[in-house]
């Protein structure tokens, strides 16, 4: 018997030739460029689960922050509708916050801004003369 056999009996496979040093370092740089795309495409999935995370936790906020003004205001109309604050005292601090006139409409008691004069046209520059 000329093949020699392994553990299990069976013949053994012939080895590979050997690879030439300029081989084994291009499969190298293969692998590297591999393991390179690879990050790559893991860094932009960490990247997107990022911003992700960062948008939902600013809707979070937005909605927190529109439930505190929903109850603020739910407070005090109920202290308005009790008579336990005034009317009067409600006008004076929306009169100074509103600046829309479509967000003082919406109250009773608020008169609309007047309207702004468009600032004049700036004056021409004057001429230099003598250089």
């Amino acid at each position: 018997m000329s093949e020699e056999a392994n553990e299990q009996g069976q013949p053994k496979k012939p080895r590979a030739p050997r690879k030439t040093p300029e081989q084994r370092l291009a499969e190298l740089q293969e692998q590297q460029k591999k393991l390179e795309a690879q990050m790559k495409q893991k860094r932009e999935k960490i990247l997107r689960q990022q911003r992700q995370q960062q948008a939902n936790m600013a809707k979070e906020q937005r909605k927190a922050d529109t439930r505190r003004k929903v109850l603020v205001g739910a407070a005090v109309l109920h202290k308005l509708e009790a008579g336990e604050w005034p009317q009067e005292r409600l006008n004076a601090l929306l009169n100074g916050f509103l600046t829309r006139n479509d967000d003082r409409a919406l109250f009773s008691g608020l008169e609309p801004l007047p309207a702004t004069a468009p600032d004049p046209e700036p004056a021409p520059a004057p001429e230099i003369r003598g250089y």
